[in-house]
């Protein structure tokens, strides 16, 4: 699909939702931050502050986005900016800095898509069990315009933009008991689950869903408060888990992870012209970047896992088929529970269907 953000850089057609991936936009007018004649502020001579921050270290995907689009502000715009950078949940956990966004504390923060989750249980629709055959159909499906507005709207209510989105790599299943092939082998695991979807999850395949905090995971397994986790493979390789659970399983397409790139949209919209086009830019660029790095870590990924000692089980087709079955209830129980509507999912299984056909 055409990437619609870079068709965003007039003053009349300034959006306040900007997407590097080709997601529909908000019709709301630029209207906050403006002066009297409609126009952006003129620049002053003040550089212009971009306080970002994310929950991951400097060595995971986030962590490391952080870092590139800071660069790419700092090429793009020299000291027309002041862009500080704080990653490993320096200044706030997931769902702080969500709320300082939206008091204008922070500008932009990438965050996890279990926390955002906080702002829209819709989202959880995004990590049904097998919904996605593959990465790029997930792209697509998401930059639909009527699933994204389901999905993304109380954003917008919130005063936050989604700026873009990304893969966070493959949804990996991995614990320190034994080899994982069917769900007959999950009973009795304590299993982390980082959110209510992943708890739906990890119950239907009958194992005990602990949450723990995502910088106490490896500890967690050492001292047997957790024996395992579904994770993506990205988190798992960077926070060195594979040296406490040696038995890893790749269940297909389980679940679909994801990051975001989200600012306040208030402070977007009082952007001088000239310095929110090569914000817009450095944007596009760095999702484009790491999008191509998840792709690029997740082929290698169960190779790397076993130069790290552990044991790697590749579900067949007949079991990954055992598995959707097993967790085909969890779509009711989303509905049922009040956390994803019943319109959303047809809407993403009808696009799935249409795209894979």
């Amino acid at each position: 699909e055409e990437e619609t953000i870079r068709s965003c850089n007039s003053r009349a057609d300034r959006c306040n939702v900007l997407t590097a991936c080709g997601s529909p936009q908000s019709n709301t007018d630029r209207t906050a931050g403006t002066d009297s004649t409609g126009s952006a502020p003129a620049f002053d001579g003040k550089p212009i502050t971009i306080k970002m921050t994310t929950t991951q270290n400097s060595n995971q995907q986030m962590g490391k986005g952080i870092a590139l689009l800071a660069d790419k502000l700092n090429a793009a715009l020299g000291n027309r900016v002041n862009v500080m950078v704080y990653d490993s949940a320096q200044l706030y956990t997931g769902t702080e800095e969500i709320q300082a966004c939206q008091a204008g504390d922070i500008q932009v923060y990438f965050g996890t898509g279990g926390t955002q989750e906080t702002v829209s249980s819709e989202l959880m629709a995004i990590k049904a069990p097998y919904l996605f055959p593959s990465t790029d159909v997930a792209y697509s499906v998401l930059s639909d315009e009527t699933i994204y507005n389901h999905l993304f709207g109380a954003f917008n209510d919130d005063g936050l933009s989604i700026l873009g989105f990304y893969g966070a790599g493959i949804s990996i299943i991995a614990n320190k008991v034994h080899p994982l092939t069917a769900p007959a082998d999950f009973a009795g695991l304590k299993m982390r689950a980082p959110g209510t979807m992943d708890t739906l999850n990890l119950n239907a395949l009958g194992a005990a869903a602990i949450t723990t905090p995502a910088e106490d995971t490896y500890s967690s397994v050492q001292t047997g408060v957790i024996d395992g986790m579904i994770t993506p493979s990205s988190v798992f390789i960077a926070r060195k888990l594979y040296e406490v659970q040696p038995y890893v399983t790749n269940p297909g397409m389980l679940s679909f992870t994801i990051g975001y790139i989200i600012c306040n949209s208030e402070w977007l919209n009082s952007l001088p012209d000239d310095v929110h086009e090569a914000f817009v830019q450095a944007v596009n660029e760095t999702v484009d970047e790491l999008r191509a790095g998840i792709e690029t870590d997740t082929n290698n990924f169960f190779t790397a896992c076993e130069e790290k000692g552990c044991e790697v089980y590749n579900m067949s087709e007949d079991e990954i088929s055992v598995m959707k079955d097993t967790l085909s209830g969890v779509y009711a129980q989303l509905v049922a529970g009040g956390y994803v509507s019943q319109e959303t999912i047809d809407l993403m299984q009808a696009k799935v269907a249409e795209l894979s056909a």
